[in-house]
């Protein structure tokens, strides 16, 4: 190898280590491509295009490697993600086990075998093999990491804990398994608001800017907005309690009883913000200051929560109009909640299909509310109820909002 090549293979080394993989591949790929016979070439290669996210290149790198020298497990790792990351989930399976067939001993390639393996549904020998990545390196967090996370595709929670708990014990900053801890607390009691509150601040240890990821993130503003949209529904179901009482009856039990249960939203909302830790406090302090949705559904609930109080102690014409008032900025607050939520998973996604909720439905709904907001009117004016007015204002905005969200779903052309 001359001094040049050598300087190049040194530098795209660096590259590599640096996060630079694409370029290294480019640096790399015309000396590479002088020289067929330089295995180290070929292999630092690979690696950079497989991190580069050229999957197609990687896997003709690795076979290259391959090819070089027979059995290569280094080159069946880097072609098995490549597969595995082009959809060709059996054929990345199959050199999966190649690799480990070449050297038991590399923990690379078991490791990854164990994760097809548990991939494709495979449980039992995922578990196995993951047992061979521990016992191949017990001090390594990759190895317990990959054990938790066969155990918990397996549905074996409590081991898979322990395997978490484990790596963090070998490097507390690791993201990947505050992240793992977090989703399996969010498929036990997902509507305790501490449990919720406990996944959330998982998350937000995970996208620590340190060692976070967009994964991490966006799973914790997913958490959030599930939290406010749970409160936002026991909230609208205290609005039909209101609505029933309102015409029934105006005895105190009667006027007070909505109060009193403005206890359980409230107490949802109080348990879930004590049990959050500062860091999803302020990312929940930004969501809502900073998307108007968030913003539009948080005052629409306090017009609800304040409207039951004034219910309350009103008179029957009073009682009346807040109770509509309630049922409406109730149930827009709602709405707008679930399609904000409908929205931002789409982003997140990057899906380009069908919404959840139609857009003809959307106009549907804010046709009703405007017609609501006539009757309301009507109320207002010919019978002199104050509260009624203010539903009309109140439905006249979720109307507006429900066709803004209408308008901007339109697909030009």
């Amino acid at each position: 190898m001359s001094f040049d090549e050598a300087a190049i293979l040194a530098r795209a080394a660096e590259l590599c280590a640096e996060g630079h993989f694409a370029e290294a591949s480019d640096l790399l790929r015309p000396v590479a491509e002088r020289e067929p016979a330089n295995r180290d070439m070929w292999r630092l290669l690979a690696r950079a295009d497989l991190g580069a996210g050229r999957f197609e290149r990687a896997l003709q790198a690795a076979e290259h490697v391959r090819a070089l020298a027979a059995c290569e497990a280094f080159a069946d790792v880097i072609a098995s993600v490549a597969l595995l990351r082009l959809g060709r989930t059996n054929e990345a399976l199959e050199h999966a086990r190649g690799a480990v067939a070449s050297d038991p001993r590399d923990f690379d390639a078991v490791s990854l075998l164990a994760r097809l393996l548990s991939t494709v549904g495979l449980h039992d020998e995922a578990q196995v093999v993951a047992a061979d990545a521990v016992d191949l390196a017990r001090e390594e967090p990759a190895a317990h990491l990959t054990a938790g996370v066969v155990a918990a595709a397996a549905g074996r929670r409590e081991l898979a804990r322990a395997s978490f708990r484990r790596v963090l014990a070998l490097d507390p900053a690791n993201g990947q398994a505050h992240h793992e801890l977090a989703r399996l607390r969010l498929r036990h009691r997902v509507n305790d608001p501490a449990t919720l509150a406990d996944a959330a601040s998982g998350f937000a240890r995970a996208a620590h800017p340190g060692f976070g990821s967009p994964k991490s993130i966006r799973s914790l503003e997913k958490v959030l907005r599930a939290f406010l949209s749970k409160t936002a529904y026991l909230l609208f179901l205290d609005t039909y309690l209101v609505a029933r009482v309102a015409s029934a009856s105006s005895g105190t039990a009667a006027r007070l009883l909505p109060v009193a249960l403005l206890a359980v939203p409230g107490y949802y909302a109080a348990r879930f913000l004590r049990r959050l830790t500062p860091m999803p406090r302020q990312r929940l302090a930004w969501l809502l200051l900073g998307e108007h949705a968030l913003t539009s559904a948080v005052a629409l609930e306090i017009v609800a929560a304040a409207s039951i109080f004034v219910g309350a102690v009103g008179g029957d014409a009073v009682r009346s109009g807040a109770a509509v008032l309630v049922a409406v900025a109730a149930l827009a607050a709602r709405l707008t909640l679930y399609l904000a939520r409908e929205r931002a998973g789409r982003e997140a996604s990057g899906e380009d299909g069908e919404h959840a909720i139609r857009t003809s439905l959307i106009w549907i709904i804010a046709a009703l509310l405007a017609l609501l907001a006539s009757v309301l009117i009507v109320a207002a004016v010919i019978r002199g109820r104050p509260g009624a007015a203010v539903g009309a204002l109140v439905s006249l905005g979720a109307t507006g909002a429900l066709a803004r969200v209408a308008i901007s779903r339109r697909v030009p052309g």
